[in-house]
């Protein structure tokens, strides 16, 4: 594949960042050998790449280092480099999230027509997005318009091209994000990156689910994924085995992919955790309801309403006699 693979990570010792990086990049390894890979990081990132944390290095081709304000917080940092990464390298480039498993050949985005390319955020338009209540509070606070049926994108996968359009594209975005940083204390890019879609007329155009396969969302396109993105860890229950903390963990304690992880990343299509079930339509809305969330975030809650239904289905029976 001639479109160049891209990575950006901002870690140190205290969290797993560079763990997920290495575990994505292993995995692209195992089914895009021949890719080019550039990891694009910081001042203070660079000094930490030795010893086992120097792993990720026999992965790439090419290290970049780059100046980034030292007021920032990590977090502010990462973002810093990917809402300005089309002006920090060189050539057309596929941008991947570290919290992603490659599962196929990359080597169709050659044929992409577009000059930016992403999947829809949750595979959804934003009226049927489990988050679009603070999309929109976010769209009221960014400066953009908000509506049901918009194509909302997800950041986690992006191919760009080098264009002077791509460039400018990337500068305003820049822009717009270290604006809501100063504004409101979040650190998302997405709302921003919408905002920038806006700006210039929504240049960017829409690649397949499969090539930023949400799991959780995304069950139409995991037979034909080409990468796959957890995107959070903050769950008590999961689906997807890849969700699972301990596999960074395990990672990080080795410094590098032991031989169960590389055999999870081979059948990472099939890794769900059993027993598991497909939900939709309704149950999906009592799944996002505000009640189902703090039974499933609070045992004891979820025991006070377990006990007033058995007793309602109790109550039930005896009136049917």
């Amino acid at each position: 594949m001639k479109t160049k693979i891209v990575y950006i990570v901002v870690s140190d010792k205290s969290d797993n960042y560079l763990e997920q990086a290495l575990l994505s990049v292993f995995s692209l390894r195992k089914h895009n050998p021949e890719a080019t890979v550039e990891l694009v990081i910081d001042k203070d990132t660079a000094t930490t790449l030795t010893g086992k944390r120097g792993e990720i290095k026999t992965y790439v081709n090419q290290v970049t280092t780059v100046d980034v304000p030292e007021s920032f917080t990590k977090g502010q940092k990462s973002r810093w480099l990917k809402t300005n990464l089309r002006n920090l390298i060189k050539g057309d480039f596929l941008y991947l999230d570290n919290d992603t498993i490659i599962t196929d050949s990359l080597g169709a985005i050659d044929q992409f027509d577009g000059i930016i390319g992403a999947v829809k955020d949750q595979h959804t338009p934003i009226g049927l997005n489990e988050d679009k209540d603070i999309i929109r509070l976010w769209a009221q606070q960014d400066g953009w318009t908000y509506a049901d049926d918009l194509v909302y994108f997800n950041g986690g996968v992006m191919f760009v091209r080098d264009s002077e359009f791509t460039h400018a594209f990337f500068q305003e975005w820049n822009k717009r994000w270290q604006n809501s940083i100063i504004k409101y204390p979040r650190l998302i890019d997405q709302s921003s990156l919408a905002g920038t879609n806006e700006f210039f007329q929504y240049p960017i155009k829409e690649l397949g689910g499969e090539w930023n396969c949400q799991p959780t969302n995304g069950l139409s396109y995991i037979h034909k994924a080409k990468i796959m993105h957890y995107w959070t860890y903050n769950r008590t229950n999961y689906t997807w085995m890849f969700y699972d903390k301990s596999i960074i963990h395990r990672i990080k304690e080795l410094g590098y992919i032991s031989k169960d992880i590389s055999e999870l990343v081979e059948k990472a299509k099939e890794a769900f955790v059993i027993p598991n079930k497909i939900i939709s339509g309704r149950e999906l809305d009592i799944y996002y309801s505000p009640v189902f969330q703090m039974c499933k975030s609070h045992p004891a809650v979820y025991s006070l309403f377990l006990l007033i239904a058995r007793f309602f289905s109790v109550m039930g029976k005896i009136k049917k006699r």
